[in-house]
């Protein structure tokens, strides 16, 4: 395989910590080959966002790089404890229900679109992805917290656990705690 100047350095670093940033298309992935391939008595880990992406890396990197999807990490830290209430979406119906509010689906769907934004995004803060001019903003900030508090209690049935909901506690866990991956019993490559 043939590299670039700037893969060739990366290639042949050898520092504890190295940080690549890249535009698309840049060879990224090739370059990661290449520098497993050149130290193959590194684990590494190769961190993928989807099951496609994971396999073809699987079949592509030497044996000392472990592909997983940034899901299956975060199933295998936190989102077995939610094994027994996990759900693929959510219905209008269980929100209303769960948090005894009105048989309002608007408002229901309105609580649902602040939750999912809120589990696809990096704040920590639900309040913060709703418009400060929105009328009924406190009340959808509240309601959509309620439902997350009860999304994160592994023995409360009335809500399940969405796998962006657990992926959700996983990147709030490690992004707040660096000794994280020690505690939840997965190493570091």
């Amino acid at each position: 395989m043939r590299l670039t100047a700037e893969q060739h350095a990366v290639n042949q670093c050898n520092e504890s910590k190295l940080i690549v940033n890249a535009f698309a298309g840049a060879g990224k992935t090739t370059t990661l080959e290449a520098f497993a391939r050149n130290h193959p008595n590194k684990r590494m880990l190769y961190l993928a966002f989807n099951k496609a992406v994971q396999l073809e890396a699987a079949e592509r990197f030497p044996s000392n790089v472990e592909a997983r999807t940034t899901h299956s990490l975060a199933m295998s830290a936190i989102g077995k404890r939610y094994s027994k209430k996990l759900i693929s979406r959510l219905r209008l119906p269980s929100i209303i229900e769960a948090l005894g509010l009105p048989r309002d689906y608007r408002l229901a769907e309105q609580v649902h679109e602040v939750l999912v934004n809120f589990l696809g995004s990096a704040v920590t803060d639900i309040s913060q992805l709703i418009d400060p001019l929105q009328e009924n903003r406190q009340f959808l900030a509240d309601c959509a917290q309620r439902l997350w508090q009860l999304m994160c209690e592994p023995n409360d049935d009335r809500i399940g656990m969405l796998h962006d909901g657990y992926l959700k506690l996983f990147q709030m866990g490690t992004s707040n705690n660096p000794t994280f991956w020690h505690y939840s019993g997965v190493s570091r490559p």
